[in-house]
């Protein structure tokens, strides 16, 4: 068993194994090279295309009495190096390499302590955008103390789009906001710094509250009635109401007349009615069902 990727892998006569031999050489991990006696084991990074270079091979690390050049002093180098670095705090949205393709967008946790950790950070296309906010601003009526507000969070999203390397920030990514993420996505769309989603995009979570009961007592309900657009059955409702759903459709989606059922003035997507857009699937492989709803 390796000892520093903790699987049974061939072993050289330093006792790793060839992709830790790799990984030492490549990430500079001073500790393995040197062969510090209490040095935690570490995880092993998929490598998707290995180059063709010295760190390729798997030769025998040079440590302090060996055989060999002395390379023992670069890697003692290299070990002061990163003690220093680790008793420094830890890098918040470290800024990513501009261009890249991530395969997918990690959810982060940002909290005011984040938004102040990058409030002095020079970020890219913050000129841009706090001329848009100073705008927004003077059309909404926002006090000072708002605008400082905004401008703060303003600076954390162009922070994220940095660490993500990407020249358009997802859209996605603006549900880890803390706040004023209806203001900031308006913001970036303006400044152009904003990859919008092809559908309307829900930024906040939908509210259930659950209802108001006295002790001992059984809570009391209206009868039940249907949906008016997608005709589900809802706890409580006047007759023509909607449900929570379907009312924030008529907020965000173009209305039309849905392309199963044929029913008119419809929030739509993709030219189906909410009740209707569950069966997309079905209708594809017996397209009888389309027939009716």
């Amino acid at each position: 068993m390796c000892p520093r990727c903790r699987h049974e892998r061939l072993l050289n006569s330093d006792g790793l194994c060839r992709s830790c031999l790799q990984a030492i050489r490549l990430l500079d991990d001073a500790e393995w090279a040197l062969g510090i006696e209490g040095a935690p084991p570490r995880d092993l990074q998929l490598v998707v295309g290995v180059y063709h270079d010295r760190a390729d091979s798997a030769r025998q690390l040079s440590r302090a009495g060996g055989i060999g050049p002395r390379t023992s002093e670069v890697w003692n180098l290299r070990l002061r190096q990163q003690r220093a670095g680790a008793e420094q705090p830890p890098a918040v949205l470290e800024p990513g390499v501009w261009g890249q393709i991530p395969l997918f967008t990690i959810p982060r946790t940002l909290t005011a302590d984040t938004v102040r950790a990058v409030a002095d950070r020079p970020v890219p296309g913050w000129e841009k955008a706090q001329a848009v906010l100073e705008e927004i601003a003077a059309e909404q009526g926002l006090s000072r103390g708002n605008r400082y507000r905004k401008a703060a969070l303003l600076r954390l999203a162009l922070a994220v789009r940095a660490a993500e390397g990407t020249w358009l920030l997802p859209e996605v990514l603006l549900r880890d906001l803390p706040a004023g993420r209806t203001t900031i996505r308006f913001g970036l769309q303006r400044a152009g710094l904003l990859a919008s989603e092809p559908e309307p995009l829900r930024l906040f979570p939908a509210v259930r509250r659950p209802p108001r009961t006295v002790a001992g007592r059984v809570p009391w309900c209206r009868s039940p009635r249907s949906c008016a657009d997608c005709q589900a059955w809802m706890p409580s409702g006047q007759y023509g109401s909607r449900c929570a759903p379907c009312g924030h459709g008529r907020e965000k989606l173009e209305r039309g007349t849905c392309a199963r059922c044929h029913r008119q003035e419809l929030p739509l997507r993709k030219g189906r009615c909410r009740g209707c857009r569950p069966y997309r699937l079905l209708d594809n492989a017996q397209p009888t069902t389309s027939q009716y709803t």
